[in-house]
Parts: structure tokens; sequence; C-alpha cells
């Protein structure tokens, strides 16, 4: 278990990086990685724990028994489900998120009783392979609510809009043509940009949303 703390390093080691600093919310991603080690590994453990017992080696399984592992597979996943909402509960994501979160987090504890309660051949196995997914999906969700959903094409013309600038007036064409892309990312906000030709002029403009405080990497 202390072990993963390695696996469980690279969002720190990436915040680090690009902002120069270890913020609290980099810490919330290290521990759902961290909880969420156990239960992901275990399940594979239980699954092959014959053939690591046949190499001697000391998994969980083998040295403490199948039952005591479910058991444990049970009590992280418990314990992930609550450490998966701390993103919401800091403000670091939206409703979007949390939502996900517990039906995510929900299914995985589903397959973690039955494995306790339950256990059939192949469910383990299962529980290993949907824990994959699991992170995969969560993190994937924490960036779409992040930097998608609470920002919509309309809400350019939002009045907490706090900034605008004219950039560039150039080039005499004819029709009309828009694109919409981030631009830029600071502790004060998110910047967008917004390019488009119309009535013979192209404009491009930048605005800057607030993000009330949100983790922005």
């Amino acid at each position: 278990v202390i072990g993963g703390a390695a696996g469980a390093a690279p969002p720190v080691l990436g915040w680090a990086a690009v902002t120069g600093t270890v913020d609290a919310h980099a810490l919330i991603l290290f521990l759902i990685i961290f909880i969420w080690t156990p239960p992901h590994f275990w399940a594979l453990a239980i699954e092959r724990h014959r053939e690591y017992a046949e190499v001697d080696i000391p998994m969980l399984p083998v040295t403490h028994g199948l039952e005591y592992t479910r058991t444990q597979v049970l009590l992280y996943t418990v314990l992930l489900f609550i450490v998966s909402l701390l993103p919401f509960a800091t403000g670091m994501s939206g409703p979007l998120y949390l939502i996900s979160a517990i039906g995510l987090s929900g299914w995985f504890l589903i397959y973690a009783i039955r494995l306790k309660y339950a256990p059939k051949p192949g469910l383990a196995m299962r529980t290993f392979g949907y824990s994959i997914l699991y992170l995969m999906a969560l993190f994937t969700v924490l960036l779409v609510d992040h930097y998608v959903a609470p920002f919509s094409f309309g809400a350019l013309f939002n009045s907490d809009l706090t900034a605008v600038l004219i950039f560039y007036a150039i080039e005499d064409r004819s029709g009309f043509d828009a694109s919409f892309s981030v631009s830029s990312a600071g502790h004060c906000g998110l910047y967008f940009v917004v390019r488009s030709q119309c009535a013979g002029r192209r404009y491009g403009f930048v605005k800057r949303f607030p993000t009330r405080g949100r983790g922005l990497y």
C-alpha cells in the first residue's frame, strides 16, 4: 500500500512542474490515486492468488487469506468513494463531476460488496477491469467539468466577464467564420480567444472568465 505513493505521485509532479507550487488540489489527486491503488491491485491478486502462492510472492491473499483481502478491498473502496468527492467539496470541480463521481464510485462499491459477500469465479477480474476504467473516467470527467462544462459559448457575453481586449482587426474578407479555443490559464482566470470574420473584416478579442477560486491545473 505504501508503495502506491510512487504511482500516485505524477499529478503532484506535473502540478509542481507547471505552477512551481504544490497546491492542495494536487494532493487531492494524489490521494484519489493512492486510495484507489489497493482495491485495484488486490482485486487482481485475488484472481491470481494461486499463482502468487506457487512462486512464493507474499501478496495479501497469500499472507492473510482471501476473506481478509476481500474485506480490505471493500473498506478501501468505501474510503475511495468519500475521497473521490473531495474535488467537489473543495471547490475544485462542479456538479457534473459530483454526479459522475457518485455514479462511478457507487458502481465500484457495488463490485466490492459483491466481491465480499457474493464472490464467484471471474468477479475479481471484472472488478479489476472496472477499476481501470473507473480512474480513467473519473479524471476525464474532472477535466471536462473544469474546462468545458462551466463555460459555454454563450457565456462569452456573460456579465461576469472581467476583461475584454480587442487585439486585432485586420484582413478585409466577406462572410462569417468563428472559432473558440482556450488561449491560456492563470490563477486569476481562464482566457478564451474568439476570432470571427463578419461584415468584411476579421475581428479577434480575448475575454477573461473568473474562476471563482477553482483550481486551474
